[in-house]
């Protein structure tokens, strides 16, 4: 392993410009620059600089470079480490091409650049951790915290798993705040847990009421991220719990981009059982989602939390069943919550490139398959197994299905976990879709036999 370590000054420049939100201001990322090291020179990417409210670039101190091959785990620590501890904060330059990391511990005051084009190969079940202690005490809030690239490009995180169906977590986001994460791709294998997870960083994990859960993350942008090969019912970023975030310019291949459910409403989620607003979703906007050959784009759905304030635009997506999706909870242990204040605007779109099966669908999507779909099947199993072989592909089916609403004029009774959310604009379909509805809602579902699935309906 060869490790050389430089330093610098950390003097960057921003530009700026306008979002498509209102009232929020995105700062683009800066232009490339160049630093002198020794006889040389290396591009620089800044950080993506200050985003409204959302993301403040607070980091003002000096940078240090390392440079890797093979395993990097203690150096690139160390490192953080010491930059962590610098007046205005610092950043930490990782330099490679195939690197090996266990599990990094993000610091409170530290950017993280990573070389375009690196691959980062996991050797632990998390690789990069903010914010959240699995074990012992718990950590104080973490505050300024960045993972980005180096130059124009991005960084590839390689979750390193021969088999599918294995446990693995990219990005684990716990108790912080200001935050940004950026510019990388990740190869995926169909794992289990969200790619980005953004999770509760609770005191005792196993006791009911327990307020702690408002440990979240908040004030965090998310942006230019890919993931390929998602598991169905996972996704590139899940929020179990998250305020003033966001998210754009993220693109998954298979399962969900986005989802946001707080946790999963089995008896034993205690997050659930903390209270409706405790640890729940608030003020997310969403921007530029796309999915492909998955579930869908962006994902709803609340269990017991009452969660509210969230937008979206342009949410698309391509051989995926559908390009927005809500459903209420099934859960029994407690009381049923809602999204609130929820809205999405157009470009809203469903594409089919081909007529092949390539979406991935769970038990409840059946009751919305399009007719051809139907046709000697009479249970779920009779579907293709999709290659996580947790779930099923069907053919695209409709931009929208709002599973949480019996229908357009009536959201149902609250107290099963009905809610509405509100579409601006039509959403469109590109291609040979077979259905030309745009927007379905709980009421249309149809058993396979083509009767009326009554008893999901009313569930």
């Amino acid at each position: 392993m060869k490790i050389k370590i430089f330093s610098r000054v950390n003097t960057h420049k921003k530009i700026s410009s306008q979002s498509s939100f209102p009232n929020i201001k995105y700062i683009r990322k800066a232009i490339t620059g160049l630093a002198l090291l020794g006889a040389s020179f290396i591009s620089h990417a800044d950080s993506i600089g200050n985003q409204g409210g959302f993301f403040s670039n607070n980091i003002s101190g000096s940078s240090e470079v390392v440079r890797a091959t093979g395993n990097a785990t203690v150096l690139l620590q160390q490192a953080i480490d010491r930059a962590s501890q610098k007046q205005g904060g610092g950043v930490v330059i990782l330099r490679g091409d195939d690197i090996t990391l266990g599990q990094i511990e993000m610091k409170s005051n530290v950017r993280l650049e990573i070389q375009s084009g690196a691959t980062l190969k996991m050797a632990s079940r998390v690789l990069f951790n903010l914010g959240r202690n699995g074990l012992g005490p718990r950590n104080p809030r973490l505050r300024n915290v960045e993972i980005t690239s180096t130059g124009q490009g991005r960084f590839t995180i390689d979750v390193n798993k021969s088999q599918i169906f294995q446990n693995a977590i990219p990005v684990r986001v716990g108790y912080v705040r200001n935050f940004a994460l950026s510019n990388f791709n990740i190869d995926d294998n169909y794992t289990i847990f969200p790619s980005i997870f953004m999770v509760a960083d609770s005191d005792d994990r196993r006791v009911p009421n327990n307020l702690t859960y408002s440990r979240v993350p908040e004030k965090g942008v998310v942006q230019n991220i890919t993931a390929t090969n998602v598991a169905t019912g996972y996704a590139l970023i899940q929020l179990f719990s998250g305020k003033r975030m966001l998210l754009r310019d993220l693109d998954a291949t298979g399962g969900l981009t986005i989802r946001l459910e707080p946790g999963s409403g089995r008896p034993s989620d205690f997050l659930n059982q903390a209270g409706p607003r405790v640890g729940n979703i608030e003020d997310i906007r969403m921007e530029n989602i796309h999915n492909r050959e998955g579930m869908a784009a962006i994902f709803l759905k609340p269990h017991e939390k009452i969660c509210t304030g969230i937008f979206g635009r342009n949410i698309t997506a391509t051989d995926s069943a559908f390009a927005i999706l809500t459903n209420s909870s099934d859960s029994n242990s407690f009381t049923r919550g809602t999204f609130e204040q929820t809205a999405f605007s157009s470009p809203i779109r469903l594409t089919q490139t081909n007529d092949l099966a390539l979406a991935d669908i769970g038990a409840s999507s059946q009751y919305f398959v399009v007719p051809s779909e139907r046709i000697g099947r009479t249970r779920i199993a009779d579907f293709p197994r999709d290659p996580s072989g947790r779930r099923w592909h069907t053919k695209p089916i409709a931009p929208v299905l709002l599973a949480s609403s019996l229908n357009a004029n009536d959201a149902g009774p609250r107290e099963k976990g009905r809610f509405n959310i509100t579409i601006n604009g039509v959403p469109t379909t590109r291609g040979n879709l077979e259905s030309n509805t745009k927007i379905l809602y709980r009421e249309n579902a149809i058993r396979l036999n083509g009767s009326e699935a009554t008893q999901w309906i009313e569930r």
